[in-house]
């Protein structure tokens, strides 16, 4: 019996589309985040009770605190409504002050990538999330979040029971899941409007079915498409029957049956009657401009495969354009020229065929200066000459704003702010002063930093949400869009461009429309009296002109999926903006009109989204006592099983996780036992993992008839074919270690551990060439580490970077007569991405053992895992060399049966390897080359083909065939040598 209960869900931002691309961006490609978890700075919790949730927020943040459990227990009240469930136990919520701090998070092991805006995990249903410098877009996130405890709760109730059902708990397709949590927290919204409209009106909208088998363009889809899917029930059915057709789901255990309980229509009837629901929505839009109509296209994210293309800036001179980007797996700032254009009649650019240059100036994500790149609510811009541009990125748990030098491709000036946050920065248009949203305890407000004196200077001082400033030609007036209004409701969605005279204080307001009004700047740099912005007030998000004093503001753009972030030459010829289209986002780039006579005209009438109406909570705060965080250990992780034959006697396994709510406290045990208290294995590991600085101490017993087969572990199966204690009748072992890691960077590591141990092994009597003594002593040993590795990884391994480790053992004789040696290893691997699922691995290994008592401790090589071609542990020797070369390349992506049902088994690669290596004892006695014959002596060659099976994320079964090789002569494939082996790539 099995219960793994440890299953966490992610959710990205979103402040719009983009917040949720980048994450599916990375898993549709199998990826995970590169780099290990830091914890840069540590958090005191705080909690408040209230009837439904435990809102846990750090020391010093009680307003977000008090605002997160209102939002909380709001929510509460309206989804205990429409879907008719009350919660059956309290939900932990953790709020994390900004979005770095939130990264830091122990509450799951994996990293948080900056796509990532909050999680709900389906055992203890902690619900984490961070503050996003919003309190509308805080309100939006949080719910949604809220929405996954429900879900958690009607498919697996609570208490102990919840823990095991989540074994056999039905899963819902991912649509249902995350569509049903965004319609229940935003309700139908512009993003989603802008998504399905794209889609549908570009041929790209996937079926019920598509979504249902994740067939889409993008991840996205599975967020706004089942968000559609919601928006027709409730039209349709009313809104109470999303609740029912999950826990139909529940009940039926399949979305088909629960579909056809629930509509009375079968799945495929329900799937064409929302497909029609779409098209006499969206088909009135046709006459929009799609993609080149509207400007020309400088990135095409169908042909390159970026899907994020944004945040572009013109240079002052009109002659370069930057942009964020996503470059084979990694976000990148890319400078490339302005296209060769001409102006077209309708002010668009049509491009001429001349070649241009691009450049990528540097990548996000494998290092540590640029570690996050902020793809999402970053802002490029050039400085007065086009010769540097000034950004923002994270490094050390920290955001940093930059300036960057294009032909050096060096920094040339760092500067760190003291915020939680940096967001949307922009260089005033002589480059002498730089303005961007802060966050910190819960505000965001907008600064001002002179470059040359370095003084930073607040701006605004409120809880509304304040971002995109953008100063004058005489850095005498600044432009930023807010949510301030006079009722001072700080979740106000709609968003307005305001003015603030720096020399008097005053603001004035530009625009009054609903929507959004975002990105203003002004439209010349020599006059304050005309400006840009992007307004969605029409239900499509496009760039306008307004002119100070005239009420009425112009289009500069009409397209039909939505225009963003646009910026101007000094000229204000030209214009680049990111443009939604076709399921993802490009940068285009458009003449500017002179005279509001030429902009285009708009017929369109603003959309009334439908928001969800959340109720007072009227419980009021006073009654509810705040109180330090205390530890409270459950489990996250249960994994055991048994088994009985008349053989063996009876055998079992155990693996249990458990941590506190913060994850800062961790226990783990593994277990297993075969036949009699002699073959009793453990290990019990406790982690403190609150501090930078992580410790770690745990007791050990191995002993059994070869002590290699682990029941909880399925690569050890390739020990229990290749035995390496072939000559051992048994072994004990058993002992006590303490440790620590200290992370310098996300990439950079130290280890140090030390263990005391006994240690047994009974050999066999032997006439092997190079038979082992028997062993009867301890081992005091103490273990040094240092590491590299940046290494990003897939479902099917190691995708591209380098790994690096380099450890140290010495052991000490503490009674006189334990084990006295040194031992050094090295690892070093890399690979090369080549491009489609082509990738080139290569590994170099190094180890050697002196001191006294070596002899006891010789490496042995060859097989399956080393040298392959040759037997298995046929080369030995106290110093060892391997080096592994391999192609991986796919094979087959599926295989169909249609007996006895339908089912498939996908992930077949291929690879071609070359392993090289050797060991010996003594540098004298080896020798590379026979003379005599002319042909390889004491170093071994050998090469093959493998074939490999995806079997879980990572883990592959694989077999392999190779040949000794030794420059003169191989053998023929039918005798050369097969392995099989169930583990990861190296």
């Amino acid at each position: 019996m099995a219960a793994n209960i440890l299953t966490v869900h992610k959710k990205s931002k979103a402040w719009n589309v983009r917040k949720f691309f980048l994450i599916f961006f990375l898993l549709a490609h199998g990826l995970f985040a590169l780099g290990q978890k830091v914890v840069w700075e540590e958090i005191n919790w705080r909690v408040i009770r209230s009837e439904h949730f435990d809102i846990h927020y750090p020391e010093g943040y009680e307003k977000l605190g008090k605002t997160a459990l209102l939002i909380c227990e709001e929510a509460s009240i309206y989804l205990s409504d429409v879907l008719r469930h009350d919660l059956s136990q309290v939900v932990p919520v953790f709020i994390y002050p900004s979005h770095a701090h939130f990264q830091m998070t122990n509450i799951i092991f994996s990293q948080i990538d900056e796509g990532t805006g909050g999680f709900t995990e389906r055992i203890k249903r902690r619900v984490v999330v961070p503050f996003m410098g919003s309190y509308d877009e805080f309100r939006h996130v949080l719910t949604h979040e809220i929405v996954h405890a429900f879900q958690y709760d009607i498919l697996l109730g609570g208490g102990f029971g919840g823990l095991l059902a989540a074994q056999y708990a039905p899963n819902p397709p991912l649509w249902l899941v995350e569509g049903m949590a965004e319609y229940l927290s935003i309700g139908w919204d512009i993003t989603a409007e802008m998504t399905i409209r794209d889609a549908v009106l570009t041929g790209t909208m996937p079926t019920l079915s598509d979504l249902t088998e994740y067939r889409v363009m993008s991840g996205y889809m599975l967020y706004k498409g089942g968000q559609a899917v919601m928006r027709f029930i409730e039209e349709k059915y009313g809104i109470y029957k999303i609740g029912e057709l999950l826990k139909d789901i529940r009940d039926q255990r399949g979305i088909e049956e629960a579909i056809k309980t629930n509509f009375g229509i079968p799945f495929d009837r329900f799937d064409e009657k929302w497909q029609l629901w779409l098209k006499r929505k969206f088909y009135n839009k046709v006459s929009k401009r799609f993609d080149d109509e509207e400007a020309v296209l400088i990135t095409k994210h169908l042909e390159d495969k970026s899907f994020l293309n944004l945040h572009p800036a013109i240079s002052p001179n009109g002659e370069k354009i930057v942009y964020l980007t996503i470059r084979d797996f990694y976000p990148s700032l890319v400078i490339r020229d302005a296209k060769p254009t001409e102006l077209k009649l309708d002010y668009s650019l049509r491009e001429k065929e001349e070649d241009y240059h691009e450049e990528v100036l540097l990548n996000g994500a494998d290092n540590h200066t640029f570690y996050q790149l902020h793809l999402l609510d970053n802002r490029l811009s050039f400085t007065a000459d086009s010769s540097k541009i000034f950004f923002t990125a994270r490094s050390g748990g920290k955001d940093h704003l930059y300036l960057f030098d294009v032909e050096e491709k060096e920094v040339v000036e760092k500067y760190s702010p003291a915020l939680d946050m940096i967001q949307y920065p922009k260089l005033s248009p002589d480059g002498t002063k730089a303005v961007f949203a802060g966050t910190v305890a819960g505000k965001t407000d907008i600064y001002l930093l002179d470059l040359k004196t370095k003084k930073l200077t607040k701006l605004t001082d409120d809880l509304f949400t304040d971002r995109d400033p953008s100063l004058s030609g005489d850095n005498r007036y600044l432009l930023f869009s807010s949510n301030r209004n006079p009722q001072n409701d700080y979740e106000n969605p709609n968003y307005h461009v305001f003015e603030l005279n720096l020399e008097t204080g005053e603001i004035y307001q530009w625009t009054n429309a609903k929507g959004k009004q975002l990105s203003p700047a002004y439209y010349y740099i020599h006059t304050n009296k005309r400006i840009y912005f992007t307004s969605d007030e029409t239900g499509v998000s496009n760039v306008y002109m307004k002119d100070r004093g005239d009420n009425e503001q112009f289009a500069i753009t009409d397209v039909a999926g939505g225009v963003f972030q646009p910026q101007m030459d000094r000229s204000a010829k030209k214009m680049v903006f990111s443009m939604y289209r076709r399921q993802g986002y490009d940068i285009s780039l458009k003449k500017t009109p002179q005279d509001p006579k030429d902009v285009v005209s708009l017929s369109d009438e603003r959309k009334e989204f439908k928001r969800p109406k959340f109720p007072i909570y009227a419980g009021g705060l006073s009654r509810f006592q705040i109180k330090p965080y205390a530890t409270k250990l459950s489990p996250d992780l249960l994994f055991f099983g048994f088994q009985y034959s008349s053989v063996l006697g009876f055998g079992g396994f155990l693996f249990l996780s458990i941590s506190d709510y913060t994850g800062n406290h961790e226990i783990s045990t593994k277990a297993d036992y075969l036949s009699n208290r002699e073959n009793f294995n453990f290990q019990v590991r406790y982690a403190y993992l609150k501090k930078r600085v992580k410790f770690y101490v745990g007791a050990f017993r191995f002993s059994n008839f070869f002590n290699i087969l682990s029941l909880s572990s399925v690569t050890t199966i390739n020990d229990f074919i290749y035995n390496p204690y072939f000559d051992v009748l048994s072994i004990l072992r058993f002992g006590v270690f303490a440790g620590a890691n200290y992370p310098i960077t996300h990439f950079w590591y130290v280890d140090l551990q030390t263990e005391l141990s006994r240690h047994e092994e009974d050999v066999v009597p032997t006439t092997i060439a190079a038979p082992r003594p028997s062993i009867y002593t301890n081992i005091n040993s103490l273990n040094f580490s240092v590491g590299y590795n940046n290494v990003l990884y897939s479902f099917i391994g190691p995708l591209k970077g380098t790994h690096f480790r380099l450890t140290v053992e010495q052991t000490v004789n503490l009674s006189g007569r334990d084990f006295l040696y040194n031992r050094q290893t090295v690892d070093f691997r890399h690979y090369f991405y080549l491009g489609g699922r082509y990738i080139f691995a290569t590994r170099f290994l190094a180890y050697n053992v002196e001191g006294r008592d070596r002899r006891f401790f010789p490496w042995r090589i060859g097989g399956y895992n080393t040298i392959r071609g040759y037997p298995e542990f046929t080369i030995t020797g106290t110093k060892v060399f391997i080096a592994n070369f391999e192609i991986r390349f796919p094979l087959v992506d599926a295989i169909a049966f249609g007996f006895p049902v339908p089912w498939i088994i996908r992930g077949f690669s291929g690879v071609f390897f070359i392993d090289m290596g050797t060991a010996y004892d003594h540098p004298a006695d080896w020798q590379f080359w026979d003379d005599a014959n002319s042909r390889l002596k004491d170093f071994k060659l050998s090469f093959g083909l493998g074939a490999r099976m995806l079997l879980f994320p990572g883990i592959m079964m694989r077999i392999d065939w190779g040949t000794p090789w030794d420059l003169k002569t191989a053998l023929p494939i039918s005798k050369w040598e097969g392995r099989f082996s169930i583990g990861y790539e190296f």
